[in-house]
């Protein structure tokens, strides 16, 4: 059986040479073939004005357990990732780009002062986030990656028709016209 939690016990006896022994406390284990899972919740939209902390949810089918989970912050177009220890994006660098989550409940998370102060992650810049969790019997798995842009500017919305260029006012209204622009896409336009 798997996904189980068994407990041995033992006692031994000699056949010729008197009673049995008592029981043993014995040992407990776990057989868990199954990996945990993982699912990234922050960021939660594909635009994003800031990021400062990036969460997602672990789990492992009882009596299995989390051990441990980490996330990745890759910038899309390179080859770099978060690097805890230098403060700034590098190539891929094991322990220093593996940022450890702090796990609550379920919930794993991290950040640092870079993300809540807004220095790590640029304006108009788009990045990866990559979850990875880890069972207490060696079992890992990752969560699907999600991908976000940090867009902090503002769209611009100009109504073109009607116009009054003499400022007496219009006799009727045929149209109403406009045009509305951003960096990125515009979301909704209404006039």
């Amino acid at each position: 059986n798997v996904n189980r939690r068994y407990k041995v016990r033992s006692k031994a006896s000699h056949a010729t040479n008197g009673p049995e022994s008592a029981p043993g406390t014995g040992n407990e284990f776990i057989i868990d073939p199954t990996a945990p899972a993982a699912a990234i919740t922050q960021p939660d939209k594909a635009y994003v004005i800031a990021l400062t902390t990036i969460t997602g949810n672990v789990s492992d089918t009882a009596p299995g357990t989390v051990n441990n989970a980490y996330f990745r912050v890759k910038r899309q177009g390179l080859a770099e990732y978060w690097n805890w220890q230098a403060s700034t994006f590098t190539a891929l660098s094991g322990q220093y780009t593996d940022l450890p989550a702090s796990i609550n409940a379920g919930l794993a998370s991290y950040t640092t002062d870079y993300f809540r102060s807004g220095q790590a992650l640029e304006p108009d810049k788009s990045y990866t986030v990559q979850l990875y969790v880890l069972d207490r019997a060696g079992n890992q798995d990752f969560a699907a990656e999600k991908d976000f842009t940090i867009d902090r500017s503002s769209p611009a919305a100009v109504v073109v028709v009607p116009y009054d260029a003499n400022k007496k006012g219009l006799r009727n209204l045929p149209s109403i016209s406009g045009t509305a622009s951003d960096n990125r896409l515009n979301d909704d336009v209404q006039i």
